[in-house]
């Protein structure tokens, strides 16, 4: 941490011990948990965590204006609104890079910090980086790899588009239902369309229905043909195992010994020439012809 955050810190460490909205004074007290800091090229994706990571903690009306500054003649909760607005611009702050940090460190707010990063880096929807991001879905194929890896890379960029794709402003939610089925459907042929040849039989399955299931659906019905595949190709390895055990058994009975031309046996154990093992005791009821010795 920077020595300028940690001013901030020490100067309101004692206002927010003494506030019950506070409950963040662990290790972690600085920091949001987000997936990845703001680098300066993945706006949509860190806003979007970090405007979770803050709602979770209460403190989200400190970066959209709803939570106002009080005034200054109320002391008190004066105090209180600068301990956790100095708190949330930590949070904002730490979730940067440090080179880009730099550029909204002295911003004098919460939402000031939110408010400069939005305008200087969310560019609304970018045409090439959309073209990009469905050329990747519609190129994208399994594989060699299973079946979950597929649909995980799959399901990123799915994401990645819905972030930087504007929200549409619907007449009704008919017509945004309508629209969110349409989207729907093409993920799912472009799951279905990445999938190896193995899984044509899902796949038609799948296709030959009147209405198409959900993207996620979709997924499991086809994870679970390859759950099915894996507990079945265990059981055939085993009997591989087992015929060819007895092909190794019916190998040995056509053996056959070129000193006594006796079979069942080779000339490295015939027992004319090397006696019977020490161990050896006759078998009740039942004879082998080159066990039979004539004196």
């Amino acid at each position: 941490m920077s020595s300028e955050t940690n001013e901030i810190l020490h100067a309101n460490q004692s206002h927010v011990e003494a506030s019950p909205e506070f409950n963040y004074l662990d290790e972690d007290f600085t920091h949001l948990f987000v997936p990845e800091k703001f680098n300066g090229e993945n706006y949509r994706v860190w806003a979007k965590s970090v405007k979770r990571e803050i709602e979770g903690r209460g403190k989200l009306g400190l970066i959209t204006g709803e939570y106002e500054k009080p005034d200054e003649s109320n002391s008190s909760a004066m105090v209180n609104w600068k301990a956790q607005d100095a708190i949330v611009s930590l949070w904002l702050i730490n979730s940067m890079t440090p080179e880009v940090r730099r550029a909204f460190m002295y911003e004098p707010t919460a939402q000031a910090i939110w408010e400069a990063v939005r305008d200087c880096f969310d560019m609304k929807e970018d045409p090439f980086l959309l073209y990009v991001l469905n050329r990747k879905c519609w190129l994208l194929e399994q594989g060699e790899r299973e079946v979950i890896d597929y649909w995980v890379e799959l399901a990123d960029i799915w994401q990645k588009i819905d972030l930087n794709t504007e929200e549409g402003k619907w007449a009704c939610d008919h017509d945004a239902a309508i629209y969110r089925k349409r989207v729907d459907d093409d993920r799912v042929f472009q799951f279905l369309a990445g999938l190896n040849e193995s899984f044509d039989g899902v796949r038609r399955r799948i296709l030959e229905r009147s209405s198409l299931p959900s993207p996620g659906e979709v997924y499991a019905e086809v994870r679970r043909e390859a759950s099915f595949r894996k507990v079945m190709s265990k059981p055939s390895a085993l009997v591989r195992e087992d015929n060819i055990d007895r092909g190794n058994r019916w190998s040995k009975g056509r053996l056959s010994c070129d000193h006594c031309k006796k079979t069942g046996h080779s000339r490295d154990t015939c027992w004319d020439l090397h006696g019977k093992p020490p161990n050896w005791k006759p078998r009740r009821g039942k004879s082998r012809g080159y066990h039979v010795h004539c004196l």
